[in-house]
């Protein structure tokens, strides 16, 4: 189509500029516009046949394509914070802690332990950072147990904790703990008790921001003992978890912590009151 209407503007312009060389138009105006009008038909064609006309635009198919399935993500949710599950409705075991109970008794030279009417009482000697005392021969393996602990010296250098799975079978004896450090740290431990005295300990888990020890002022501390996986409350509030790959289960016991400087001969001393047990359902 371009091809044809440059051919054409290119005849009008040969014709215009013949009839004014051949003297056909008389009149100088006609003349005059003669010699334009053969110049504009000359540049027309030039512009049509150089520059291309667009293409009529093809039909198109429509596309149809399958998408890609999306890959499957193999991140684990966080999920809701955990709440302290319903105990059955009878316990395996409950003990005041006064006066008399399930828990040994005794002195060294780290720390002691002894009941009075108010409750059981544990001290850790600042020769240690820490001492427990462990029930008699109970054992437990899942369970969801409970306790309530008070400081009896300064909250700013005691502690307090459940010691669980003490298994005096092996040699050295092992532990697991949860903590609460006077400084309000909360934490899981694994530890052992060697042949001499003392107890040694290291963490498994990393440290928790949690409720200061406040002398004279109570904590419920309850541990959720399930397959290995262990859930940490105070005062009902979710505190942290983890999971014990070595653990079989032991006695259960309870654990001093002192803050203090082996310079400053402080004794911490921690009461504890209301052991329950119940089972898991």
């Amino acid at each position: 189509m371009g091809i044809a209407v440059s051919i054409a503007l290119i005849l009008v312009a040969v014709i215009l500029f013949l009839a004014v060389r051949k003297g056909l138009l008389h009149d100088n105006t006609l003349d005059t516009w003669a010699k334009i009008g053969g110049v504009i038909a000359m540049l027309a064609a030039v512009l049509v046949f150089v520059i291309p006309t667009a293409p009529s635009p093809a039909a198109v198919s429509p596309l149809t394509s399958t998408p890609s399935p999306a890959p499957t993500l193999t991140d684990t949710p966080l999920g809701p914070t955990p709440a302290p599950r319903s105990p059955a409705n009878k316990a395996i075991l409950y003990d005041s802690l006064r006066e008399h109970g399930v828990m040994t008794t005794g002195t060294d030279s780290d720390g002691k332990s002894w009941y009075d009417k108010n409750g059981y009482n544990v001290v850790s000697l600042s020769t240690k950072n820490s001492w427990s005392w462990v029930m008699r021969t109970y054992t437990v393996t899942d369970a969801i147990v409970e306790v309530t602990a008070t400081p009896i010296t300064d909250g700013r250098v005691t502690g307090y904790g459940i010691v669980f799975g003490w298994d005096s079978t092996i040699t050295p004896t092992g532990f697991f703990v949860f903590e609460v450090q006077s400084f309000g740290n909360c934490q899981f431990l694994q530890g052992e008790n060697p042949s001499g005295p003392g107890l040694l300990t290291w963490n498994i888990s990393p440290a928790y921001s949690c409720a200061q020890p406040m002398k004279d002022q109570s904590a419920k501390i309850r541990l959720e003992i399930v397959q290995q996986h262990v859930v940490a409350f105070i005062n009902d509030q979710y505190v942290t978890q983890a999971d014990f790959p070595s653990y079989s289960g032991g006695r259960l016991g309870f654990y001093c912590f002192n803050g203090g400087s082996a310079e400053s001969h402080f004794a911490a001393q921690v009461r504890f009151n209301d052991l329950i047990i119940w089972p898991v359902q």
